[in-house]
């Protein structure tokens, strides 16, 4: 390996712990446009979504949704084709609405016909959305370029009291996202899980509520 090779390794390996340890500023991991989002749903790319060795973050999500209320409303932030709100009963839920910037993702998503349930496609929470008692960012927050300002948009989403669940996949940064989410929310609870089917995956599934005023 030529020295510039090994420095240029070296300078990434450091970059990278920087990131890890929440030292240097998290750069979102994947940069996708709506019209990727579609090309991947269309291909049948993010089918895996839907298999068993990744159950056990959407079991996570549900346990939380089912334990802090009887029928609360939900937003899912960047809900693809409804796989969580596929996994919830109809009596778990209120209203709720799931948004994703695919089009394709969005149309799979209203044909299911769940009760109380609209699908819009959107990136963000809208305030004619209306407020939630729980708001959820299931493996979405790394592909989000301004997270600072996506966090401001769903406390403004959640009702007084309300709770925030998130899933993010374990990779180097993931400290940074962590961080972030402890700026703007009080964590209540947060759970590691992993899978062996195969590759093997990990997450950390966390609920936050809206920080106390000070």
């Amino acid at each position: 390996m030529s020295l510039a090779s090994r420095s240029r390794r070296l300078a990434a390996q450091a970059r990278g712990l920087g990131v890890r340890t929440g030292l240097l500023r998290y750069r979102r991991r994947w940069a996708l446009s709506a019209k990727d989002w579609d090309r991947e749903y269309t291909r049948g790319v993010l089918d895996y979504y839907g298999e068993l060795r990744e159950l056990g973050r959407y079991s996570a999500l549900v346990g939380y949704i089912r334990f802090l209320g009887e029928r609360p409303t939900i937003l899912d932030v960047g809900c693809g084709v409804g796989l969580l709100r596929s996994r919830l009963a109809d009596e778990d839920v209120g209203r709720f609405v799931g948004i994703d910037p695919s089009e394709v993702a969005i149309a799979e998503a209203r044909r299911a016909g769940h009760a109380d349930s609209h699908f819009h496609v959107g990136d963000a929470p809208e305030p004619g959305l209306g407020s939630f008692d729980i708001v959820v960012c299931n493996e979405v927050l790394y592909y989000v370029d301004d997270l600072d300002a996506l966090l401001d948009r769903i406390a403004s989403a959640l009702k007084p009291g309300g709770h925030l669940l998130t899933s993010i996949f374990r990779h180097p940064g993931d400290v940074a996202l962590h961080r972030a989410l402890d700026r703007h929310f009080e964590r209540v609870d947060a759970i590691d899980v992993s899978s062996q089917t195969g590759p093997a995956n990990a997450w950390r599934a966390a609920c936050y509520r809206a920080a106390a005023a000070t």
